[in-house]
């Protein structure tokens, strides 16, 4: 059975699309692996997709290597169990057996020069013992019932981990500061969906760190001292309580090229941002004419995804999305325009009509809790109209 997996796996057409597959191993068995969401940014942040210069074009070389992967039936498109595909977007699973032989290939056995330690969705309460993982390049124990990590001692160093994936454990409240001193070399973290409420200081002894996942948590504030992740390039920080954040927290992170954010600090931040990259944010505001002319007012900065939520907001900007207000720093890159709670009986899009607004890379528009819309036009042609 390895030899065949090998021969399918040594036929794939590059080395890219071969680490992408073993990859989607750091999943639990038989999980159906979002593509938007969670495969396609796992590869965006190992760097196996890193030549690019706005995120729309990470998306489309993933797309790619999807296509690749499953033209190989080494990976399967399925539908999300119990979840509508139209906002939980298209998943894809790894047969358990082609899972097995992944981890065959990355466990340091077979005289295989890596050593990958996965841990997924096995209930584990308490991390492996130190020596189990110290050599390893990448670990993840993610989806288990890890509620508290030990303090790590001084002379405990795993300098060959480059990712750890803790993702969704969902008691875990406490990251100890000791941790980040043990894994210098870090370039991968990954802590969307625990219940963790700070961070501490420690955090910018990661010097090496590129990829940050701090989505679904209880953060309340950033530490000052994470403005020093020098060579941080993807963070995201949504669904948190977020408020306010130190001055240079974000703006002095000079490599970033993707930040996702739900924020009420982003204008003072993002304004002052000078990195050496477009960044590309997905981005959460209150949909006010004031911010939605601010976003186009930042310099070096594309919008790929944006979510609007109109709530408990009683001035409404014109939604017609062909006036100078949606501007091109706004549309041109934009794949996801998300609209919420907002009251408007019209909604007009405009595609590059008046050399404004373009929205030539629209892929998805939502609509969520619009209770008087009443029609929809595309430049300025009746789409829908709801009998």
């Amino acid at each position: 059975m390895y030899k065949a997996f090998k021969l399918s796996y040594d036929s794939l057409e590059n080395d890219s699309i071969r680490e992408c597959l073993l990859c989607c191993a750091l999943w639990p068995e038989d999980y159906e692996i979002n593509t938007f969401d969670q495969l396609i940014p796992c590869w965006i942040g190992c760097s196996i997709i890193h030549e690019f210069n706005v995120i729309n074009e990470a998306f489309a070389k993933g797309c790619s290597h999807l296509e690749s992967l499953m033209a190989a039936s080494l990976l399967e498109e399925c539908i999300p169990k119990g979840r509508p595909l139209h906002w939980y977007g298209p998943c894809v699973k790894m047969n358990d057996v082609i899972r097995d032989m992944a981890l065959l290939m990355v466990s340091g056995l077979e005289g295989n020069k890596r050593k990958w330690i996965v841990k997924a969705g096995i209930g584990l309460s308490d991390l492996p013992r130190q020596e189990e993982w110290q050599e390893a390049e990448r670990a993840s124990f993610m989806m288990n019932k890890i509620t508290s990590l030990p303090e790590y001692e001084a002379n405990f160093t795993s300098s060959k981990l480059s990712m750890l994936i803790l993702c969704q454990n969902e008691g875990l409240k406490i990251i100890p500061s000791s941790l980040f001193a043990s894994i210098p070399r870090l370039t991968y973290l990954d802590l969307n969906r625990c219940r963790i409420r700070e961070l501490s200081m420690e955090i910018c002894s990661l010097n090496e760190l590129q990829y940050l996942d701090l989505s679904s948590n209880l953060i309340t504030s950033l530490p000052a001292e994470f403005g020093c992740l020098s060579k941080l390039e993807y963070l995201f920080l949504k669904n948190n309580k977020i408020m306010t954040v130190p001055y240079g927290t974000i703006s002095n992170l000079s490599m970033l090229k993707w930040l996702d954010a739900t924020t009420e600090w982003w204008w003072d931040e993002l304004k002052c941002f000078k990195g050496r990259h477009q960044l590309s944010v997905r981005i959460y505001i209150k949909a006010t004419t004031d911010n939605i002319e601010q976003l186009n007012m930042l310099p070096n900065v594309s919008v790929w995804e944006l979510h609007l939520d109109g709530k408990n907001i009683s001035e409404l900007p014109n939604y017609d999305l062909g006036t100078p207000q949606w501007g091109c720093r706004v549309s041109d890159n934009l794949e996801s325009l998300n609209i919420r709670s907002i009251r408007l009986d019209r909604l007009v899009l405009a595609t590059g009509m008046d050399g404004e607004s373009s929205f030539g890379c629209l892929k998805k528009l939502n609509f969520f809790a619009l209770e008087i819309l009443e029609e929809i036009s595309l430049n300025r042609v009746l789409t829908l109209q709801p009998s």
